[in-house]
């Protein structure tokens, strides 16, 4: 339920399950945790409430896609830098090898990609399993 309540942006149904004991780090079945959700679907104040209760922001799921390669991959910058203030690992590779910055590059996400570009300690160099780098 915390899961949908995050990607629907209900943030008063967010807070309450966090008040209600909800696992604010509670993985589906296919190991999307309820800040990949928010992330993905650009719902901020929803990632600062789930950060706010101390979640892993560098979590991955079966791809190994986490809630800052969601948010770069979509273009939703307020998250993006709000998950880089929170501790998101900007170098993080998903199970290609792909970092948020390779994701936001390939969608041309231009302000995103100067955004992670911008947070030390970025490495643009880093290749995919293709042997692609992000630009």
């Amino acid at each position: 339920m915390l899961h949908w309540a995050c990607v629907g942006g209900h943030l008063g149904i967010v807070e309450l399950l966090l008040e209600q004991g909800a696992d604010p780090d509670l993985a589906d079945e296919t190991g999307w945790t309820p800040v990949m959700c928010a992330a993905s679907a650009g719902r901020l104040e929803a990632v600062r409430a789930l950060v706010g209760q101390g979640v892993d922001v560098n979590a991955t799921n079966e791809g190994g896609h986490s809630a800052l390669q969601y948010a770069a991959s979509k273009n939703h910058i307020e998250v993006v830098q709000f998950l880089l203030l929170g501790g998101a690992d900007v170098n993080a590779r998903d199970r290609r090898g792909a970092t948020a910055l390779h994701r936001a590059a390939a969608q041309g996400h231009a302000r995103v990609v100067d955004e992670l570009l911008r947070h030390n300690p970025i490495n643009p160099n880093l290749q995919d399993a293709q042997g692609n780098t992000p630009l």
